[in-house]
């Protein structure tokens, strides 16, 4: 099908192209681009052998354009199968519909997701801060307790003392109320501790 010769003054072979009969050769983009098979698919169709091709001497690829009419009209058939079945009549959908692309719609999800969790978080912080605001009253009333108790306590009157000071006496501390004020500190310090 195809003449060649040997162009001995250039050193390479150069295919020149033969017209039998109606066949013709194109490229496969162009043949692609006639047919709208898909080039990758006209590319494979050639390497597994499933079409004629040649090679002409500037570097291209041609192919019988017989060849792939034959093979598109296959390839469609099946496309066009797919298509009706997948296509039926449209739903109709309501009037305040919104239609988004599915990235979008992710998107949109997600951040649905976190606004949930944010809420989640910010309902358990109040919860936490309610608590410790019951504490900080319950507190504040305990601690005006034992200063009301402190000040009673401060004011019982201690054991009668020596007036005169001698230079040989030393200073006298009154046993009175500082075991219940050291028993009440300790109260205060394991409570908050």
């Amino acid at each position: 099908m195809v003449d060649s010769f040997d162009a001995a003054e250039f050193g390479d072979t150069v295919v020149t192209p033969i017209r039998l009969g109606a066949e013709t050769w194109e490229t496969m983009r162009r043949a692609s681009e006639r047919t709208g098979v898909p080039i990758a698919t006209v590319r494979r169709w050639r390497q597994q052998s499933r079409v004629r091709s040649r090679h002409t001497g500037d570097g291209n690829v041609e192919v019988l354009s017989s060849d792939i009419d034959k093979r598109a009209g296959a390839y469609r058939a099946p496309q066009r199968q797919r298509r009706s079945l997948t296509q039926g009549p449209m739903p109709t959908s309501p009037p305040d519909a919104v239609i988004l692309p599915l990235d979008s719609w992710q998107r949109l999800l997600n951040q649905l997701g976190n606004i949930h969790e944010a809420g989640q978080e910010l309902a358990g912080a109040r919860e936490r801060a309610a608590r410790a605001e019951t504490e900080a009253l319950f507190l504040r009333e305990r601690l005006a307790e034992l200063r009301s108790e402190l000040e009673r306590m401060r004011r019982i009157p201690g054991p009668p003392t020596s007036t005169v000071p001698t230079a040989e006496s030393t200073p006298i501390t009154l046993p009175g109320p500082q075991p219940r004020y050291r028993r009440l500190l300790a109260l205060v310090r394991r409570w908050w501790s």
